[in-house]
């Protein structure tokens, strides 16, 4: 038998596609080192990044040809999404009015599970055609013409630019995580 093929069906099995989600949720480790990035950069700065990451890590999954590479390119995509996902409350939080803070943060979770059930949607319709899997990891390549608008549109949090006027934000580091006190819960988690 080919060995392509074997290698293949390994790694499409119930053990390596528990294996491949695996290595992919790995990606929590950069999450949390650009998550911790937003109270030193900005969320802004951050936002716009993962914004701009997100569809060259997904065109990577599109044309890469072997698992490790696709594993590769699949962590750094899954890192810049839940980074966003991970940022974009914090936006919310710290813009809106506290009587407009719930409503807001219910309408930022209508619009990703909006999103995430179209990507769904337009993803099994695409794996159905001749274009395949690789088309829905190409969609997000679209997502690059939005750059330049959201660039020109999206402010930085009146809260974080307070904070770096004040000289608060430089002091942000990664590694502060795994401070005492909660630095081995945190390395746990």
């Amino acid at each position: 038998q080919n060995p392509h093929v074997k290698h293949a069906r390994r790694i499409l099995d119930d053990a390596g596609i528990a294996r491949t989600f695996g290595w992919i949720s790995c990606n929590a480790f950069i999450v949390v080192v650009l998550a911790r990035q937003t109270d030193r950069l900005g969320r802004r700065r951050l936002l716009l990044l993962c914004a701009a990451g997100l569809p060259f890590a997904a065109l990577g999954s599109a044309l890469v040809r072997d698992h490790a590479s696709w594993l590769a390119t699949q962590v750094l995509a899954q890192a810049f999404a839940n980074t966003l996902v991970m940022v974009v409350p914090v936006v919310v939080a710290e813009e809106l009015p506290l009587a407009r803070r719930a409503s807001g943060q219910g309408l930022a979770g209508i619009a990703a599970a909006l999103g995430g059930g179209t990507a769904m949607a337009v993803t099994s319709a695409l794996a159905t055609r001749t274009v395949g899997w690789r088309g829905a990891w190409l969609l997000v390549v679209v997502a690059l013409v939005v750059l330049p608008f959201l660039r020109r549109s999206l402010p930085e949090t009146t809260r974080w630019s307070d904070a770096s006027a004040r000289g608060e934000t430089t002091r942000a580091r990664p590694r502060e995580l795994l401070a005492a006190p909660y630095g081995r819960r945190a390395l746990c988690l």
